[in-house]
């Protein structure tokens, strides 16, 4: 009797524990298997988005808090639509308040502004406020996972399926590092205005301070953010945005089995990419478009000349020489430039702008370039003579798109950066944030010497201070810094 009665016990005792698995949302994959899979991590270069580090970057994790960055995406989202802006109040609801920690724990009823609630979701992790933020973008925080999902396949996260808005265990809410390195890219590169508060080391809530759960903001050089994330089905979870010099790397470790052993993972994966990541360059440009844009090279044009008048005598090929080597040679410039009021905030005072280079090859000595002529026949041999000094008026015209003129007088500021292609990428963001409001404002780019560098300035034209102001005013609300200037 005692062996037909155990198959029935431990039949039940399967039964139970399939209920309990399934009541807290686990699968055969639950918690303890997915505790003892090994790390998985990816690290690719922020310039060319090539792969510098690669680990089981596409096997199947739970994603813990980095959920939140696709919360805070889609409500950055709603933000530049003009549906949400900084002090907007979210209202708790009893589903909000009952969340499991971690949270700011306030009762139903209660309300949130927006600005609180982004830095609750970045340094608490607070499950409520993205529960709150959830249920005040689309009703219910199940109809707001659906929309989390549609956004992650418009990005490419085609392995991640998101459950709820904060994260907590749920067996089908899954992502891998490839994806949580995918969205880091995204809400860095969509959302330039709103991405610094990744940065934020502590926030103060009502006489509460709450520290960054990301170690490595102020301890590991170049360190942006992004999030940190953790249950104990996924382990310990980081995606980071680090840029050095004028290197740029975003990485994802997730898995760890302590938090110590998950960042000092993070900081090899980091040490090694950052070697072998691209050092950016005005030459090389940050983004396709600017590539695109980049005039041809003055130097390739010096050498097609050369090479079309061979017979030119040995101090106009000095001559050259050295022209080539003054066009060609890279300007050092200041890579940190950004677009903070720090940045931005020139005096108004007047700076010398900077005028497009524009050779054009008079004649030559003994020579016609144009034709190929000699107009004295040259000796046999003769001394080298010493390089003559270059003139704007002995190097040959190199194309250039005309920059765009603005007689306006008053101009709005949104940006200051060392390259020309980040400004252009500026303007362009900046009027994509704020269709509406910047519509007939030409937006252009500005070319200002300061010092040893050259800086450029994004700006629009308006035709009145009053009307600069009260566009400005309206960008500082919308997140977008800004600064008015008489042009």
């Amino acid at each position: 009797m005692s062996g037909l009665n155990t198959q029935p016990l431990s039949l039940k005792s399967m039964v139970a524990a399939l209920a309990l698995c399934a009541g807290l949302g686990l699968t055969p994959f639950g918690f303890e298997a997915a505790a003892r899979a090994p790390m998985a991590a990816l690290a690719v270069d922020g310039h060319t988005g090539k792969v510098l580090y690669s680990r089981y970057a596409d096997s199947r994790r739970y994603p813990a808090s980095l959920t939140k960055i696709m919360t805070l995406y889609v409500l950055f989202e709603e933000m530049r639509k003009g549906r949400v802006n900084k002090h907007t109040r979210m209202r708790f609801s009893r589903r909000a308040s009952g969340q499991a920690p971690s949270k700011l724990g306030l009762k139903p009823g209660q309300t949130i502004r927006t600005i609180d609630a982004i830095k609750a979701l970045i340094t608490k992790s607070a499950n409520d406020v993205a529960v709150v933020v959830a249920e005040h973008i689309s009703g219910s925080e199940y109809r707001f996972a659906q929309r989390m999902t549609r956004t992650a396949r418009r990005l490419g996260m085609r392995n991640t399926v998101f459950r709820n808005a904060n994260g907590l265990p749920n067996s089908g809410q899954v992502t891998t590092a490839r994806d949580m390195v995918k969205l880091a890219q995204a809400i860095r590169r969509d959302f330039p205005e709103y991405f610094p508060y990744f940065k934020i080391r502590t926030f103060r809530f009502r006489g509460h301070n709450y520290r960054n759960h990301n170690r490595l903001l102020g301890r590991y050089a170049g360190m942006e953010g992004i999030k940190t994330g953790y249950t104990r089905a996924s382990g310990f979870n980081l995606t980071t945005s680090v840029k050095r010099g004028r290197r740029h790397v975003f990485a994802a470790v997730l898995g760890g089995a302590t938090s110590r052993k998950r960042d000092n993972y993070m900081r090899a994966v980091l040490d090694r990419s950052l070697r072998r990541a691209v050092a950016w360059s005005p030459r090389r440009g940050a983004s396709k478009l600017a590539r695109r844009a980049a005039p041809k090279s003055p130097r390739r044009h010096v050498v097609k000349l050369l090479r079309r008048d061979p017979q030119s005598n040995l101090q106009d090929r000095l001559l050259t020489r050295k022209i080539t080597a003054i066009v060609s040679k890279p300007t050092v410039i200041d890579a940190n430039i950004s677009d903070t009021s720090a940045a931005l905030g020139q005096s108004g005072a007047a700076m010398p702008v900077r005028v497009a280079y524009q050779p054009s090859l008079g004649a030559t000595r003994g020579s016609d370039w144009r034709t190929g002529s000699i107009a004295a026949k040259r000796p046999a041999s003769r001394p080298v003579p010493r390089p003559i000094a270059a003139s704007v008026a002995a190097v040959p015209k190199a194309r250039k798109a005309p920059e765009p003129v603005n007689d306006d007088p008053w101009n709005i500021q949104v940006g200051a950066y060392a390259d020309k292609g980040l400004a252009v990428d500026r303007v362009k963001t900046v009027r994509l944030a704020a269709a509406a409001l910047l519509r007939g404002m030409p937006g252009f780019t500005q070319e200002v010497d300061k010092g040893d560098s050259t800086i450029y300035r994004a700006r629009f034209g308006l035709r009145s201070k009053h009307t600069a102001s009260r566009a400005c005013s309206t960008l500082k609300r919308k997140g977008i810094p800004c600064i008015v200037l008489k042009n």
